[in-house]
């Protein structure tokens, strides 16, 4: 059965050129559609394993769609306002007569989180409540540390600029007898026997070549051929290379699956959010010998790796991913590109600077 899956997850990461022209061949017409139904289903069942995946905020909530009826949200009663890094939220009561049966139905069942760790907790659903969260400006948060002599800001005062300003989620409050003191990240209802987690190390043997190697490969896509430009347009009196004249970031995350196969996550950027010249980059290679790297994907952003790990047991990793303005995401291969296949939003309210 195990030498099956293996064929099977061989068969669903082919490149869909590749499927064709091996169907081509295939002189057996009845097979052949049986082969085409196959991978069909692959694609789709594929996809259906994160139908489950749910977002958690603030270690007790487990986000389940934006709540845009705003006419429902004058019945909310008053809830403490909450904390987790930068990202503040407040929880209020609404009347379950606006719920739907799917949605009340939840009360009372199990469900499991995954920490940061990759630890699983075994919780249980005790209310549906909405939630308002967002990254205030920084401004917000100085005059909440201030005291005057005759004025200081209520917790409620505060919950009330926070339900203001965030953006509404219904969720549904977890019931844990446990202490949970790492950062819950998110829930499943089920998970696959063979669910792995992945460990993210920031260092690895050879890592100056590996990085000497990707740089090389990075300025050979047009990507950074559009960064160059960007950079000629802005000092085009003066031509500079970016890349030595400006202040660079670079963040590396490395996945091993064996001791022959390891991903690596690559941030890269140059210059300034809030300067003259800014660029940056988000790229996911395969490593499977020193020399031996292949691109699988390269976007224009910047992802801090929150969680790695085989949800669907396909052999490849999901990441957990949070950019620096708001957004979490459940990042996979579909077989043929690395994709948001969840995304959490909340507004960024601060200065990217």
């Amino acid at each position: 059965m195990e030498n099956i899956q293996r064929v099977v997850n061989t068969l669903f990461r082919l490149p869909l050129l590749t499927i064709l022209q091996f169907s081509r061949k295939m002189k057996n017409k009845s097979n052949l559609i049986v082969f085409v139904v196959i991978i069909f289903c692959l694609n789709v069942s594929n996809a259906q394993n994160f139908n489950n995946f749910a977002f958690v905020s603030s270690n007790r909530y487990i986000i389940l769609e934006q709540f845009k009826d705003t006419n429902l949200l004058n019945s909310a009663s008053s809830c403490p306002i909450h904390y987790s890094k930068e990202r503040f939220s407040v929880t209020k009561d609404i009347d379950y007569k606006f719920l739907d049966k799917k949605t009340i139905d939840l009360i009372g069942k199990k469900f499991l989180v995954i920490g940061k760790s990759g630890k699983v907790y075994e919780v249980i659903i005790d209310s549906i409540k909405i939630i308002a969260e967002c990254i205030p400006h920084y401004g917000v948060l100085s005059e909440w540390d201030l005291l005057y002599d005759d004025f200081s800001l209520t917790n409620r005062q505060k919950s009330n600029i926070i339900w203001e300003l965030g953006a509404f989620f219904l969720v549904a409050r977890l019931n844990s007898d446990i202490e949970i003191e790492e950062e819950l990240l998110f829930s499943v209802d089920v998970l696959n026997e063979n669910f792995k987690n992945y460990k993210v190390s920031e260092s690895i043997e050879n890592e100056k070549v590996i990085k000497s190697l990707i740089s090389e490969k990075l300025f050979q896509t047009d990507l950074y051929f559009k960064f160059d430009s960007m950079y000629n347009e802005i000092y085009y009196y003066e031509p500079k290379k970016w890349w030595e004249n400006e202040i660079i970031y670079e963040q590396v995350y490395y996945i091993p699956l064996t001791d022959f196969s390891t991903y690596l996550i690559y941030n890269h950027s140059g210059g300034e959010p809030c300067g003259n010249f800014y660029c940056e980059s988000f790229s996911i290679w395969k490593i499977q010998k020193i020399n031996d790297l292949k691109l699988e994907h390269l976007s224009e952003n910047k992802f801090q790796v929150l969680y790695a790990g085989d949800l669907n047991n396909d052999e490849i990793p999901e990441f957990v991913l949070e950019d620096f303005y708001g957004k979490r995401t459940l990042f996979f291969y579909n077989g043929e590109l690395w994709t948001e296949l969840k995304i959490w939003q909340v507004p960024f309210l601060d200065y990217p600077c």
